[in-house]
């Protein structure tokens, strides 16, 4: 089928420099469009987030602070630790065990996309949007290397990836981790001062967006 798709691959010296911003503050249920997010945060890139204001009971870590501890059942959850490296993991194992690094950030949308070993999952229980979507997705090499993926979709020339589809491209760019956000009418891509690529219906709203600054400041003592 038709596809559009786009991929920013990404190199960090400092994990401070790949944040995120939430439409008014963490607690809040605001909501507010990538760009303009985006803009007020001087974001070089931008992607939509995981709507974390959608469900009390989601685990909300963002720049390394701790806003909400709950997990809502069965749900995976993708830790990014202060040290660069990314992991997912399901809900309970995080529950039991808790992260198992210094967190900076934590999102809780999903499914994860990839197994262990790096290959595309096949089936995604957890999650009720299997039809060709527009998508969303953050993707692991190593540490201070990332992609963000950004599917359109719902459209005469790109109709969207289905999750197997997403999952199995995730693979194809050689990501060692792969994590599911916020797709359908929400999948965004900021870059340049505006919205790149052509969101379905012109977008929607976000609680919250995943994006880069060039310079995170000096380290506090």
């Amino acid at each position: 089928h038709k596809l559009t798709y786009y991929v920013t691959d990404i190199y960090l010296r400092d994990i401070r420099c790949l944040r995120t911003a939430a439409a008014k503050d963490f607690k809040s249920t605001d909501r507010d469009s990538v760009a303009r997010i985006a803009e007020r945060e001087n974001a070089l890139l931008a992607i939509s987030g995981d709507m974390f204001n959608t469900n009390s009971r989601r685990l909300v870590i963002r720049n390394g602070v701790l806003y909400n501890d709950s997990t809502y059942d069965n749900w995976e959850v993708c830790f990014l630790y202060t040290d660069g490296t990314l992991e997912t993991m399901t809900a309970e194992a995080y529950e039991a065990n808790g992260p198992s690094k210094e967190v900076w950030q934590a999102w809780e949308f999903g499914p994860a996309l990839l197994d262990a070993d790096g290959h595309a999952l096949e089936k995604f229980p957890n999650s009720k949007v299997k039809p060709l979507n527009p998508r969303c997705a953050i993707g692991y090499y190593e540490p201070g290397h990332y992609c963000f993926v950004t599917v359109d979709g719902r459209q005469k020339n790109s109709e969207g990836l289905t999750l197997k589809e997403l999952s199995q491209l995730m693979e194809m760019l050689g990501c060692k981790t792969a994590f599911n956000l916020d797709g359908g009418g929400s999948a965004s891509l900021y870059w340049n001062g505006g919205i790149y690529n052509h969101p379905s219906n012109g977008g929607r709203d976000m609680a919250d967006i995943v994006y880069l600054i060039d310079d995170a400041g000096t380290p506090e003592a």
